[in-house]
């Protein structure tokens, strides 16, 4: 007597037919080992249940991956095996080539060097530090003809 419902395990007409799939299962299992170590931890309860919710979608994809052809599964657990041996042999976390040489700014050094980051006055009044807001293309023809005299 069959421990599952027909219409989940007959071999002729049940959804997982008379095999057991075992590249789908992999599938999962690698989606949960990839996202256990690469996954930072929860820093709040929205990203703790943000967590959670990925655990579910990962089963979930196993119930969809069931019926799909094995080569996509294969595709799948040869990305994550890639993905985990990139981050874990290939990219150690090692510092930067001269990050070491120089010593971490302070408070004040910081205060007291210009941002490099700050965006460049832009010719025309396109923009950035040198101009409040955009000019018409009037007005940027009037200040071509200014600078060209």
């Amino acid at each position: 007597e069959p421990y599952l419902p027909a219409f989940v395990a007959d071999p002729a007409r049940g959804w997982l037919g008379p095999y057991l799939n075992v590249l789908p299962i992999m599938t999962v299992g690698l989606f949960l080992v990839h996202q256990k170590l690469f996954m930072p931890p929860a820093t709040d309860e929205n990203t703790r249940m943000q967590q959670q919710v990925m655990k579910v979608m990962m089963i979930f994809m196993g119930v969809m991956f069931f019926k799909v052809p094995a080569g996509l599964c294969i595709y799948f657990i040869v990305s994550s095996l890639w993905g985990i041996f990139e981050r874990t042999v290939l990219l150690p976390n090692t510092p930067r080539p001269g990050a070491a040489d120089k010593p971490p700014l302070t408070k004040k050094e910081m205060k007291e060097k210009p941002s490099e980051s700050k965006p460049k006055k832009l010719p025309f009044g396109l923009g950035g530090n040198g101009a409040s807001k955009p000019l018409s293309p009037k007005e940027r023809r009037k200040k071509q003809r200014q600078k060209r005299r």
